[in-house]
């Protein structure tokens, strides 16, 4: 029911009419087709849907939050089916549970095209209503890879070509309209990190059984059963004249996992 689009981003977070339930919220995107609330002709969407199940899909039409002068689309109508970000495409979009209750609390909404890299933050409670929090300490960027581990919202690498890595904790912040805030902190520099620097790269984390006999066992935060592995898989590494250690392959197979973020 949205119109063809890529390069946009999806979470499963609670549903709008019933908080037990979850829901696939997709949100933005690259189009050549979408018309912007000014009724001027763009690439960049600025909508939200939810659905169930992947089939039905719902547009969120009444959108409010932080319509703000230079962070987002302060010319659009508040309670309107443009979103308070700039429309972008190639950003984040990840559900975090801020309390460690199993149930994610708010959507965090970073970087992308928008329409140059950027590293601008906002926070929703419930996909309706949208709230900046500010930019982020790392450097704007856009393809990078998100994933939520060890109880943070992990941000690798992207584009320009970076291999940075960094951590963002959810706090609450009464002084804050969604009563929450990213805090961010540095984990890896460009020159530590072991992997190359690639944009439109994948992180996944995965759960296993403790292996005893190994040394990873000793990091461990799920109570001697089970380790928490974190994925770095593949990417776009750069254009072949400028990528000689790799033999000119723009495209990366490599997979790369660590329990701590840092080793």
């Amino acid at each position: 029911m949205f119109n063809p689009r890529h390069s946009h981003a999806t979470c499963v977070f609670r549903c709008p009419h019933d908080y037990d339930k979850q829901c696939i919220w997709l949100a933005g995107g690259r189009s050549k087709d979408h018309v912007a609330f000014n009724l001027v002709k763009t690439t960049q969407n600025d909508d939200v849907w939810w659905s169930e199940d992947g089939a039905l899909w719902n547009r969120v039409m009444i959108l409010d939050g932080d319509f703000l002068p230079g962070a987002g689309n302060a010319d659009a109508k508040p309670k309107g089916q443009a979103a308070p970000w700039y429309g972008r495409y190639g950003y984040s979009l990840d559900a975090i549970d801020g309390d460690g209750d199993g149930v994610a609390d708010v959507m965090v909404l970073t970087g992308g095209f928008s329409p140059v890299e950027s590293n601008d933050v906002w926070i929703s409670r419930d996909g309706a209503n949208w709230y900046f929090d500010g930019y982020a300490p790392f450097p704007p960027r856009a393809y990078h890879a998100t994933a939520f581990f060890r109880n943070k919202l992990w941000i690798l690498g992207g584009t320009p070509l970076t291999n940075d890595v960094w951590a963002g904790t959810l706090k609450e912040d009464t002084t804050k309209a969604a009563g929450h805030t990213m805090v961010w902190r540095k984990k890896l520099a460009h020159m530590k990190t072991p992997w190359f620097p690639r944009a439109g790269l994948c992180a996944v984390t995965q759960l296993r059984p403790t292996p005893y006999a190994n040394k990873r066992a000793e990091i461990n935060d799920q109570g001697g059963n089970f380790t928490e592995y974190l994925y770095v898989i593949g990417g776009f590494g750069g254009y072949p004249r400028n990528d000689i250690r790799h033999n000119g392959e723009r495209a990366r197979n490599d997979v790369w996992l660590t329990t701590n973020g840092v080793d």
